[in-house]
């Protein structure tokens, strides 16, 4: 497939000292995995132990599709550089980004970019890593659209939901809280979809509640997240059904691409829907290019299709290679 895409239905993070945990992670149904050095490693795992064994994983074991990243230790921390420095390092071209926890300010992106920059030129990237920025204080969420825009390398907000919960003052981090964190996830939503970013909503704390995972994710999905964490494999099947588009959805979708075509054959920057009276126009193309991506991973949306609506994305100003870059 010539062109690239990225779909974040389900990210899985597990820890990166583990290579048992990233050989079931490569085999699993995640669209994303992220091997971590942060808080899933013990301290005495930190540094060299946790970097080589991602490094390990990264360039030898069979990734499919997957988007693959890894989460370096804060950027206040004595890990972080080299974290970054070791993997970027160790598996070039063999990763497609990394997520920054504790992200509360736009310097520690831009931090982070120039440090990127500087690994990938030393040591021969093709490719541009991408970052995806843990959203978890208060701080964070005032901040959150200077965060998604510090830099072009900017792919996704995470909504840190238990940091975040402690930074302001909650002890119940589950009972509720899409009720209760309503406005912070409205804020990293807004952020993501402002800066034209993916908004990833927080993992599911209660692991063997899966009647609960899929009320919270339904609900996730209709606030306007376009995917979930995940902290098993068990979790995945309800996390990426959910934010999978329906049947009626994808062919609603592909009915205004080809509308969309239609309205730029004639001139026109907009159109009418002839059977509903919905107007057609960029907004609308955005929208249905980003449920046909999900309809295509899911295997609901042939390529062939998926090409002809990116054309039309493409036509919109719709930098859907910009942030979605991963093989399919």
């Amino acid at each position: 497939m010539s062109k690239q895409i990225t779909v974040r239905r389900s990210e899985m993070t597990l820890p990166g000292h583990r290579m048992d945990f990233l050989k079931k992670a490569a085999a699993s149904i995640a669209d994303e995995i992220m091997a971590d050095c942060e808080d899933a490693c013990p301290l005495s795992a930190k540094g060299p132990q946790v970097r080589n064994t991602i490094v390990e994983a990264f360039t030898t074991l069979d990734w499919g599709d997957k988007f693959v990243t890894f989460r370096p230790n804060n950027t206040q921390s004595p890990f972080f550089e080299g974290d970054l420095e070791a993997v970027v390092k160790g598996a070039v071209d063999k990763f497609h980004g990394v997520i920054i926890p504790k992200t509360f300010k736009p310097e520690q992106i831009e931090r982070v970019d120039e440090l990127l920059t500087k690994f990938e030129a030393q040591s021969g990237w093709t490719t541009k890593i991408q970052i995806e920025a843990l959203i978890e204080t208060a701080q964070a969420v005032e901040n959150a659209y200077q965060i998604a825009t510090a830099s072009d390398r900017m792919a996704s907000l995470i909504f840190g939901i238990a940091d975040y919960a402690a930074d302001i003052g909650v002890a119940d981090a589950y009972n509720t809280q899409n009720i209760r964190f309503l406005y912070a996830k409205q804020r990293v939503i807004n952020a993501a979809k402002a800066a034209g970013l993916d908004a990833i909503d927080n993992v599911h704390l209660q692991i063997g509640d899966l009647e609960a995972l899929k009320v919270m994710t339904a609900e996730s999905a209709g606030y306007g997240f376009d995917g979930r964490w995940a902290l098993t494999p068990r979790h995945l099947e309800i996390i990426n059904a959910t934010y999978t588009p329906t049947e009626e959805q994808l062919e609603h979708a592909k009915k205004v691409v080809v509308l969309y075509e239609e309205a730029d054959e004639q001139g026109l920057g907009a159109i009418v829907d002839p059977d509903n009276g919905e107007m057609i126009d960029e907004a609308t193309i955005k929208i249905a290019f980003k449920q046909l991506m999900k309809g295509f991973k899911a295997g609901k949306v042939e390529e062939q299709f998926l090409m002809k609506a990116a054309r039309s994305a493409e036509h919109t100003g719709y930098n859907f290679l910009g942030h979605h870059a991963l093989n399919v």
